[in-house]
């Protein structure tokens, strides 16, 4: 693809899916402090199910007013369970921290 070829891009990073962790301090970035146990919920819901990011900010958006339904109605279909893709092999990728 054009994005990837020489000249367009120097490094490139493996991100990953999101973790447990990770999940719960975006809840509470997303609803406030007030939310921490609300944000453990969530995050235990969610578990590590190789999740994209994208995906948890989109169902938070879809509920920015309630954080209650947030945790409540999350599910998690198969068909956005993010496939794993492998790095082509003639880029080096680096692991972020």
């Amino acid at each position: 693809p054009a994005l990837i070829r020489k000249g367009r891009i120097d490094k490139i990073f493996h991100i990953g899916f999101a973790q447990t962790k990770e999940i719960e301090n975006y809840f509470i970035n997303f609803y406030g402090e007030y939310t921490k146990s609300l944000a453990s919920c969530f995050a235990e819901k969610v578990g590590n199910n190789k999740v994209p990011m994208a995906n948890i900010q989109d169902h938070l958006i879809t509920h920015r007013g309630n954080p209650e339904l947030a945790v409540e109605s999350w599910q998690v279909p198969v068909s956005e369970i993010a496939p794993v893709k492998v790095p082509r092999k003639n880029y080096k990728t680096q692991k972020l921290a």
